[in-house]
C-alpha cells in the first residue's frame, strides 16, 4: 500500500475499533488497526459531507466535476484501507443513513438490512 499511515489514532476510530472487534495478533496490529479504523472514520465523515452536498445544494458543472474527482478518491482510499484490515466496503449515495459500511468477516451488522449492509461507519 502506497498511501502514508498518519499514526495519530482518533477515539473514533478506537471506538470503532471496539465495536467491530476485528481480530489481532499482537498489540502492534491491535494499533495498526485503530489507526487504519481512524483514518476510515475519518474519510467516511468526509464521504457524507459530499453526499449531503450533492442533495441540498445546487453546483455547478465545474463544482460537480470536483466533487465526483473527490468521491472517487475518497472511496478508493477507503477500499485500500479496509482491505488491508480484512473487511469489505458499501458505498451509498443517501446523507440519511450511513454513507459508508463496512462488510466485516464475520458478518456482524448494525444496520436494518443485515449483513449484507454491513456496519455503518458514518
Amino acid at each position: 500500500m502506497t498511501q502514508t499511515l498518519d499514526p495519530t489514532i482518533t477515539e473514533a476510530g478506537r471506538k470503532l475499533a471496539r465495536a467491530v472487534h476485528l481480530k489481532q495478533r499482537d498489540a502492534e496490529e491491535a494499533r495498526t488497526q485503530e489507526a487504519f479504523l481512524s483514518l476510515i472514520h475519518r474519510h467516511a465523515v468526509t464521504y457524507a459531507r459530499i453526499q449531503e452536498s450533492r442533495c441540498s445544494e445546487e453546483m455547478s458543472e465545474r463544482a460537480t466535476a470536483r466533487l465526483e474527482r473527490r468521491e472517487a478518491q475518497i472511496e478508493r482510499r477507503i477500499g485500500h484501507l479496509a482491505a488491508y484490515i480484512g473487511c469489505g466496503v458499501k458505498f451509498t449515495g443517501d446523507p440519511r443513513g450511513y454513507c459508508v459500511r463496512l462488510i466485516l468477516p464475520d458478518g456482524r451488522y448494525n444496520t436494518w438490512g443485515g449483513a449484507e449492509d454491513g456496519w455503518g461507519v458514518a
